[in-house]
């Protein structure tokens, strides 16, 4: 029975490749949550320092820790809570640090898939640059429920 904190890292990608861009929203209390992978049920993670207070000062994402996969809530660093923005559109923004989910790369909407899954990070990042905090929550179609 081995623990693993945060040897994997998310990626973000340009489709749903073998179903595994499937994420749960697994409601703690309140607002907070885990963001837990439908298939490996591992959450995502983020162990930055506390940006709350002073959005943008990082000036970039570049040296933003990345979001680990882990296996448990490790020092409670899993949980999570969205930020409605408006149009549908929210900011996931990490309980503990203030650091926001944050998806580097090209726009892709509209175009063909790639055909491989990438490897643009997914990073905790201090504000949103260039709009890459900002999200959509879309249902499962059909839903599904465990």
């Amino acid at each position: 029975n081995s623990r693993t904190y945060g040897i994997e890292f998310a990626i973000a990608t340009d489709a749903n490749y073998n179903n595994n861009a499937v994420w749960l929203l697994r409601k703690i209390r309140n607002d907070e949550f885990f963001i837990e992978h439908f298939h490996s049920g591992r959450y995502l993670l983020s162990d930055g320092g506390v940006v709350r207070n002073s959005r943008g000062d990082e000036i970039g994402w570049t040296r933003a820790p990345q979001i680990h996969l882990t296996d448990a809530n490790y020092y409670t660093r899993a949980v999570w809570k969205k930020v409605d923005i408006g149009g549908g559109n929210y900011y996931i923004e990490h309980k503990y640090s203030g650091r926001y989910l944050f998806a580097a790369g090209s726009n892709i909407w509209g175009k063909d898939a790639s055909g491989y899954y990438g490897n643009e990070k997914v990073v905790g990042s201090d504000a949103n640059y260039y709009g890459y905090a900002a999200w959509k929550i879309v249902p499962a179609n059909p839903p599904r429920y465990i």
